[in-house]
């Protein structure tokens, strides 16, 4: 669990400043208007809605978060910006409440981050959603799940001359439930006949 959030932590302190950027670069301001970088943005003004919710939910939590992990350390109020929380104060809190034995809050502490970084992600575009085949897992009947091709998943690589971006897919079919999986070539000819087998079999025509 402490090398997840630690792993967490970073990312998302990466993707942050890309959170403002996306923001001024989808809906660019005419002269005189103004967007605010982090947090509320001038009224009327159109913007990308789900980048300016990942931004509102991320200042409001991660700032609660700061608030009560201060008081549960018994540390002064904090006064430090978002990208300083998660460069330095999140991890340490982490590891402060693991030291102490307090594993309730420092897993509710790992799980808010990596909530945190689900969103931003998602509000980025840099995670793709499973595509639905349709088609039911072969390996149970009870529960009934259907299969999946795994969406993609995006790293954000930074550097002087600015952002790149490489995607990442894993070409398969699988089962979220029991984590079957079959990949291209002899396992999808395995997975048609397994899929046969089971339709006949919740047909009631072989045990």
């Amino acid at each position: 669990m402490t090398s997840d959030i630690i792993r967490n932590t970073a990312e998302l302190a990466q993707l942050w400043p890309a959170l403002a950027d996306a923001l001024a670069r989808d809906h660019a301001p005419e002269h005189g208007e103004r967007i605010a970088a982090a947090g509320s943005t001038e009224p009327g003004l159109p913007v990308n809605l789900d980048v300016a919710d990942a931004i509102d939910y991320l200042t409001r939590n991660i700032a609660a978060a700061a608030t009560y992990a201060r008081h549960l350390l018994d540390e002064p109020a904090w006064t430090h910006s978002v990208p300083v929380l998660l460069a330095w104060d999140i991890t340490r809190w982490h590891g402060r409440l693991v030291d102490l034995g307090d594993t309730v809050h420092a897993e509710h502490l790992a799980a808010a981050v990596a909530d945190w970084l689900g969103r931003t992600r998602a509000a980025l575009g840099f995670t793709t959603p499973d595509r639905h085949l349709g088609a039911m897992c072969p390996e149970h009947d009870q529960p009934l799940v259907e299969l999946v091709e795994p969406g993609g998943s995006a790293t954000l690589h930074t550097s002087p001359a600015g952002y790149r971006i490489t995607w990442t897919k894993v070409r398969a079919i699988k089962c979220r439930y029991c984590r079957a999986t079959w990949t291209p070539g002899p396992d999808y000819l395995a997975l048609d006949r397994a899929l046969n087998r089971a339709d006949r079999r919740r047909a009631g025509h072989i045990p």
